[in-house]
């Protein structure tokens, strides 16, 4: 008898509850990994990189559960952190380019130059919550993101397109799947969202190995519309 109370409790809650469509975009915060990690910040060499691409996250809201005010359930979203691109120089020499760092002499090398791009996208799955501040919903989110990262290399003196995939003699393409936890929240005003996540760890790696320009934490600020379907 318990269990079908319980049941019919959940199924209450469930139906009176309505799912609401999210749709978002703005900007992506990638950190830069250490030096001599695609970028070489000593003997003026060329930096040019952006690291704060336009993100977006399209997903659904269900919270069927109430304690109170508050209101909690499931978030499940697809997010695209954004394209990062990379036209830089770097030392062919790179034992050479340590030394010199090192030492502060000037880098003895010969200088060469790439054209990369890269970055992460999948599902998240979380937690999510929601609860009235005045005119304003706001609620704190906490999950799961199951990302595919990616970057692919074209040197100037090598005839490589940046396709997709990794080939096996590629050494300088990462493309495969990461699991990274994140933190968000989010404020509504009737049908319009802000949304910020902070994504844990996010970089491209291959064989164990960190490969690209960017690692470590990514900051995502949107804003978008939420309505009911």
């Amino acid at each position: 008898m318990k269990h079908l109370i319980l049941i019919a409790a959940l199924m209450s809650a469930s139906a009176a509850a309505q799912p609401r469509l999210e749709l978002a975009g703005g900007h992506c915060q990638h950190r830069l990994a250490p030096d001599s990690s695609w970028h070489y910040g000593y003997g003026g060499y060329q930096t040019n990189m952006d690291m704060t691409p336009n993100c977006i996250q399209a997903g659904v809201s269900f919270l069927p559960f109430k304690a109170g005010d508050l209101k909690y359930g499931l978030r499940i979203a697809y997010v695209d952190l954004g394209k990062i691109k990379a036209h830089n120089t770097f030392p062919v020499d790179e034992p050479e380019y340590f030394r010199a760092r090192a030492a502060g002499d000037a880098v003895n090398s010969a200088e060469a130059r790439y054209q990369a791009e890269g970055g992460a996208r999948g599902l998240t799955f979380g937690l999510a919550s929601e609860y009235p501040v005045g005119p304003f919903h706001v609620g704190p989110e906490v999950g799961a993101a199951f990302l595919h990262t990616r970057w692919s290399v074209m040197l100037a003196d090598a005839q490589k397109d940046l396709t997709p995939g990794c080939r096996g003699d590629d050494w300088a393409c990462a493309n495969g799947w990461k699991v990274t936890p994140y933190l968000g929240a989010t404020v509504r005003y009737e049908w319009l969202q802000f949304t910020y996540r902070r994504y844990a760890n996010v970089h491209a790696s291959r064989g164990g190995y960190m490969i690209g320009p960017y690692t470590g934490p990514v900051d995502a600020v949107m804003i978008g519309v939420s309505v009911p379907l």
